[in-house]
Parts: C-alpha cells; structure tokens; sequence
C-alpha cells in the first residue's frame, strides 16, 4: 500500500500579539484493491437506489500548533502532524489513484488554515477563556490609565493613600 505525506505550514498572531505555527499534515494511502479488503462507499440517489463504489485512496489529516513560549521546530511541528494524521480516521476518499492530488491538498490545506484560524478554539484548549481575561485585564488597565489622567493632584494624592493598606484599614473602620 502506497503512503504519501505531504506537510503544509502557517501561522497565525494571538489576541496578545503572539505567534503560533501552525502544521498541516496530510497521509494519502492507496487503499487494497482486492475483494476481501476493499473501502467501499455507498451512495444513495434521489429515488432512494442504492450504489457501492470501491475507493481507491484515502486522506488523514493530523494538525501541531506551537506554543509561542516553546522555540518553534519545524521538524517537531511535522512530525507531530504526521503522528497524528497516521493515527486519525480518514476524512476524504477518492475513487482512483491520483485524484487527490497536490492542487486538491493544497485548496485542503488552505481551507483548513482558514477554519483553524477562525476557531482555534477548538484546536487549543482553554484559548478563548484566556484571550477573554486578556482582553478583560487590558480594558481595565485602559479605563485606569483614563481614570488616572483626569483626576486632580488632590484627587491622586487621596487614591495614594488609599493604596496603603494601615490608611484603607482606619478608612474602613470609620466607615462602619
């Protein structure tokens, strides 16, 4: 059985201005072409009329994303995608041996970054509720700097001394 890898990389900037690599790997097998082991795919019409087509070859996919804080290694990045494209279910079929070519792979590959980018999400656990902290504690320090660039020397003075926990304290006391 033939086996083909073909390896795609991109990358994409984090809501911190951070870049990630992004791998691609696609595993194209040439599927057994004999009765007792064949793939076949069933096909229904508009009436309802049942077709079995054999498949001839197959595509996984497998994806690596690297951590920024991690020094991106190409060939750690591939060999990760190909690990997990080689243990991952096919997602396409064709009907005959060279029709998933390079062009088809390379629109795959481009669609998939597309997706990918727009819903990393899914691919990097945790991401969205860290990109919302982010986000969340930069528009708080940006409301603070505003804050602070409009209050009075007396005013800032005040907020000063508040900041000093012994005065917070005695504040709160008489507060009560």
């Amino acid at each position: 059985m033939k086996e083909t890898i073909k390896t795609f990389c991109d990358s994409f900037v984090d809501y911190a201005n951070k870049e990630h690599k992004i791998t691609l790997a696609f595993v194209v097998n040439e599927l057994p072409h004999n009765d007792d082991e064949s793939t076949d795919v069933v096909f229904y019409d508009e009436c309802g009329d049942e077709y079995v087509h054999p498949m001839k070859v197959s595509v996984k996919l497998g994806v690596a994303i690297c951590n920024p804080v991690d020094n991106n290694d190409p060939e750690k990045g591939n060999l990760i995608a190909v690990n997990k494209a080689k243990n991952s279910l096919p997602f396409i079929y064709g009907p005959f041996s060279g029709f998933i070519d390079e062009n088809v792979l390379n629109a795959i590959a481009d669609n998939q970054f597309r997706f990918i980018k727009n819903n990393i999400g899914k691919y990097i656990k945790g991401y969205n509720e860290q990109k919302t902290k982010y986000l969340t504690r930069k528009v708080h320090e940006e409301a603070k700097k505003i804050i602070e660039s409009t209050l009075t020397d007396e005013e800032k003075n005040i907020v000063n001394k508040l900041k000093d926990k012994d005065i917070r304290d005695k504040v709160m006391l008489c507060i009560e």
